[in-house]
């Protein structure tokens, strides 16, 4: 069912101009859905799925990802003006991506039949009442995800058009790429996900922590349960250009990224606390600021106030303002060690789509979060979420 609405993706016309301009530009680069859906669902030993349950092969390879993660960060500070031994770095991260390989069936098996007991443990089902059985059932894949394109106009932040990329993206073809699509007078940046909702099974990317695995793997799975309710179904109809729906976007991160956080949470608490508790950092699952100390430098804080200030002088009509400014508060994060490649409309257009980000200035976060507070259980929230059709509908439901 997937395939043929991708196929069928391919016959609309392009969401506006911009795209047609952009298409040469990234050619030789794009990541097919179609092509890879079709390759998943067809190599031999495809259905032969390890048995779900063994957690130790699951610590295992996220404490082999936390190195992952440390030379993908080099990489990425590489990209950012950090000094980086890069031929030297890229070779050992290919040989742990490897390792990864060999055990990443076993790893995401487990972690599916987790997941799917933890949703069922909520009477989150399926999508469609009375139906005794889970669906879709929680699938997903460890790969290197795609990387995206985001587009944004410079007088404004709003992602215009997105294209997806193969995956590993070089610096320096995604300084060339950014630099022909900015020639076009908009604002661009090529950056990775996390997960990939679009595809069965779904794409998460394999050099997560374990604490944003289990996130991710349910966030993308309520995506695919929101395909079917009112919310989701409106989204789809944005993605696919035949109806824009900024809000849609915005609904449906946000209801997953909660709904996600939740269960994840709970597969965690069940299964890997103790077995990760004599770890540290984001290999435990800790995160910063969980003893009460405040940190020293506040990324959050910083981050609202760049793009509150950012959105000020666009409003003013002052761009090459706002672009230099942008310019200069990259710098200023990497100076207290917070590497960003590229700081600009399209990257606050991007990651402002998720309404609890702090780059975000909607209000739909806080009002989805107090949705949550006043539905009680999660399978009420999910079903009052998902009826949703407009921020309008979600100020209504406030209160009931």
């Amino acid at each position: 069912m997937i395939v043929a609405l991708l196929v069928g993706y391919s016959s609309f016309s392009p969401r506006s101009g911009i795209d047609a301009r952009i298409s040469p530009i990234v050619s030789g680069h794009e990541f097919s859905i179609v092509r890879w859906e079709l390759h998943a669902i067809t190599p031999p030993g495809a259905y032969s799925r390890a048995k779900p349950g063994e957690v130790a092969a699951v610590v295992e390879y996220f404490l082999n990802a936390g190195r992952v993660r440390a030379l993908e960060s080099r990489l990425e500070q590489a990209g950012a003006g950090a000094p980086v031994d890069i031929p030297t770095t890229r070779t050992q991260l290919d040989t742990l991506r490897e390792w990864q390989g060999t055990v990443a069936e076993q790893v995401q098996a487990t972690i599916e039949g987790q997941t799917m007991e933890m949703l069922r443990a909520q009477s989150i089902l399926s999508p469609f009442p009375g139906l005794p059985f889970s669906f879709p059932p929680v699938r997903f894949a460890l790969v290197r995800t795609p990387d995206v394109l985001v587009v944004s106009p410079r007088d404004r932040i709003e992602s215009i058009s997105q294209a997806l990329l193969n995956p590993g993206v070089s610096c320096e073809e995604a300084e060339k790429i950014e630099s022909s699509v900015d020639a076009l007078n908009v604002s661009a940046m090529i950056t990775g996900i996390g997960g990939l909702g679009a595809t069965y099974p779904t794409l998460v990317a394999d050099d997560m922590d374990l604490r944003s695995t289990l996130d991710t793997a349910a966030h993308e799975w309520v995506h695919q349960y929101l395909a079917f309710k009112p919310l989701g179904f409106r989204y789809v109809l944005d993605l696919l250009g035949i109806a824009q729906d900024r809000e849609a976007t915005s609904l449906n991160e946000t209801v997953a990224d909660i709904v996600g956080k939740e269960i994840g949470a709970m597969v965690y608490e069940k299964y890997y606390r103790d077995e990760l508790a004599g770890a540290s950092g984001q290999q435990s699952g800790q995160v910063d600021g969980a003893n009460n100390t405040p940190p020293a430098f506040d990324f959050n804080a910083e981050m609202r106030s760049i793009r509150n200030q950012v959105d000020l002088l666009l409003s003013e009509g002052r761009i090459d303002e706002a672009e230099q400014y942008m310019r200069d508060k990259r710098d200023y994060l990497a100076e207290h060690g917070y590497y960003i490649r590229k700081l600009n409309q399209a990257y606050f257009a991007f990651y402002g789509s998720y309404a609890d980000s702090p780059t975000s200035v909607d209000p739909i976060g806080e009002q989805l979060r107090q949705l949550r507070s006043e539905s009680g259980s999660l399978k009420r929230f999910l079903e009052e979420a998902s009826s949703l059709t407009s921020a309008d509908g979600l100020k209504n439901a406030l209160g009931k």
